[in-house]
C-alpha cells in the first residue's frame, strides 16, 4: 500500500482482512519523491462472534391482574418475549414465534434493548390471569444476529 503526500495526495485502501488475525504495516512518508520518516500500525481484526448469548429470567411476583419478570442476557442486544397460558399452545412455541408475537393466543408481547449482564423488569398489567400455568418465553439477540435457545419463567394459577 502506497500513500502519496506532497502536492498531490493519493488514497490506500486495506481490503478482505481476516477475522481474528493480526497485521503489521508499516507506512514510509515522502515527501517530494524523498522518504521524510516511517510508521508502524498493528492491527487486530475482531473475532466473528458466532456464539449465542445466554439469556435467563424469573419471576418477580404475581396477582389476578399482573405478572412481574426479571429478564437478563450476557450479551448486549435485544430480549424479545411473550406471555401466554400454557394451554393454548400444544408444544412450545419457538423462537421466530417469541420474537415475532404475532400469535392471537399471545396474552402480550415486547422487546428490550439490553447491556450485557443488565437486569431488567418486564411488568404485565391490566391481566384477566385465570386457572392453569402462565409463561413468560423469551430469547436474547446479540448485535451479530445470534438467537439464543428459548427459555421461559412462569408460575401455577390454582384460581
Amino acid at each position: 500500500m502506497f500513500f502519496n503526500y506532497g502536492e498531490t495526495f493519493g488514497t490506500g485502501a486495506i481490503k478482505t482482512l481476516s477475522a481474528d488475525t493480526s497485521y503489521d504495516i508499516t507506512f514510509t512518508f515522502y515527501k517530494n519523491a524523498v522518504a521524510t520518516g516511517t510508521g508502524e500500525l498493528n492491527l487486530v481484526t475482531p473475532h466473528d462472534d458466532t456464539i449465542a448469548p445466554n439469556v435467563n429470567g424469573m419471576v418477580v411476583d404475581h396477582n389476578a391482574t399482573s405478572a412481574n419478570f426479571k429478564l437478563w442476557s450476557d450479551e448486549a442486544g435485544v430480549i424479545y418475549y411473550i406471555f401466554i397460558r400454557e394451554n393454548d399452545f400444544i408444544g412450545l412455541p419457538n423462537e421466530s414465534l417469541i420474537m415475532s408475537g404475532n400469535d392471537p393466543r399471545v396474552v402480550r408481547s415486547g422487546q428490550l434493548n439490553v447491556t450485557a449482564d443488565q437486569r431488567v423488569n418486564v411488568s404485565l398489567t391490566e391481566l384477566n390471569i385465570t386457572q392453569g400455568t402462565w409463561m413468560l418465553y423469551f430469547v436474547s439477540k446479540d448485535s451479530a444476529g445470534n438467537v439464543s435457545s428459548r427459555q421461559g419463567a412462569g408460575f401455577l394459577n390454582y384460581d
